[in-house]
């Protein structure tokens, strides 16, 4: 109650995980995901996300 998720990009066992950066990424994510998102690429997602 009173919690955000956040969704982060796969993680590959390096020292950091990546964003949600593809339109590819964005439609893997759950129906109805209402969470945030993290992105590097706000540019390439922003109009997929707006679909979801």
């Amino acid at each position: 109650m009173g919690s955000l998720a956040v969704i982060i990009g796969p993680y590959r066992g390096g020292g950091f995980s990546t964003g949600i950066d593809s339109a590819a990424d964005v439609a893997r994510l759950p129906p109805g995901w209402s969470g945030g998102v993290w992105t590097n690429e706000l540019e390439a997602v922003a109009a997929a996300l707006n679909k979801k």
